[in-house]
Formats: structure tokens, C-alpha cells, sequence
């Protein structure tokens, strides 16, 4: 039991530091505000704007289905497919659909639309993430905003949930960026 709450302890004193690290950087700020709101959401993009509203949507069903699967499965492209088709009238050929995030990628990389990871990415991009760092890409996203370094998303399938998250422009998590016309 002493060890338990000595651990807690531990656990504690480290959030806090790195809490304290992340605000001296100047960025706990923009991390605070984009959870606890929109605030760094471009909304004014059509795909952003649809994939803010999915914010929350949990075991991908709706994404997975839509996509023609008739049982679950890893559904993070699925999602990013949903929400360009939901505008296709904003998007009509800029992205085939896909469900394989590696097939995402190739299809961005064959049509002139691929920015590389490091780069600077606009809201509404497609963003690629690469977590074993393999080359080949494992998970996607859609890019709600950029601000001071920071890449601001929407991820369908993070936990098996539509969530904002955050990363450092120049995570070498981040693969690429598939850019829509």
C-alpha cells in the first residue's frame, strides 16, 4: 500500500514538471485552450468543420459501416474518408477514398499532393502518422490548425474515440501531410 501511494507520488511530481516545462515553452497556453474549446480549429474549412462536430463519436461504427465493412476495424482512415465525403461538394476529387493508411499516403505521394513531415500544414490537411518510425504509415488524422510550432487534429480510432489532440511540428511521429486542392 506505501509503495502504491509512493508511486502516485512519483507520478505526480513528473506531470507537474513536465506541465511546468510545457507552460515555460509557451505553448501550455495554446495546448489548454485547444482542448477545452475549438480555439485553434480553422471551422472556416469545410473539413474541419465536419470532423469538430465527430469530436467525441466512440467505436467508429458510423465510419467503418459507411466504408462498407460489416464489423469493426481499425477505423482512423475510414473516419478521415467520411469527413472529406461529407463536403464532397468542397472536396469532388481531391482524395480517393481509402481505409489503409499506407494506401492513403501512396495516393497523396502519386498525385502531386504530399508535404513532408516538419513542414508546416495548413488546416484541412490529411495528416500521416508513422509511430514505429518504420516509413510506412500507421495512423491519419485531419489537421484543425497550426499555430507556434504546434499541429492541432482531429483523429478518428485514437482510443477508439474522434479526439482533438496535439503535437510539435516536428514530431518524427508525423509522416506527411496528404494536401487537398
Amino acid at each position: 500500500m506505501r509503495q502504491n501511494k509512493s508511486r502516485k507520488i512519483r507520478c505526480m511530481r513528473i506531470c507537474a514538471i513536465l506541465i511546468a516545462i510545457i507552460i515555460g515553452a509557451g505553448a501550455g497556453t495554446e495546448i489548454f485552450r485547444y482542448f477545452s474549446t475549438n480555439a485553434f480549429a480553422d471551422t472556416s474549412v469545410p473539413l474541419v468543420k465536419t470532423a469538430v462536430q465527430e469530436i467525441g463519436t466512440e467505436y467508429g461504427e458510423k465510419y467503418w459501416s459507411w466504408y462498407g465493412f460489416s464489423s469493426r476495424v481499425d477505423w482512423c482512415a475510414c473516419f478521415v474518408s467520411w469527413c472529406v465525403n461529407e463536403n464532397e461538394d468542397a472536396y469532388a476529387n481531391d482524395m480517393d477514398s481509402f481505409c489503409y493508411v499506407p494506401s492513403g499516403v501512396n495516393w497523396f505521394v502519386d498525385n502531386d499532393q504530399w508535404l513532408d513531415g516538419g513542414e508546416k500544414p495548413e488546416a484541412g490537411d490529411i495528416i500521416f502518422f508513422d509511430w514505429d518510425e518504420s516509413g510506412i504509415g500507421d495512423h491519419v488524422g485531419i489537421v484543425a490548425g497550426y499555430k507556434n510550432g504546434l499541429v492541432f487534429t482531429i483523429e478518428g480510432n485514437s482510443r477508439d474515440k474522434c479526439k482533438r489532440k496535439v503535437y510539435p511540428v516536428n514530431s518524427k511521429s508525423i509522416l506527411g501531410y496528404g494536401k487537398l486542392k
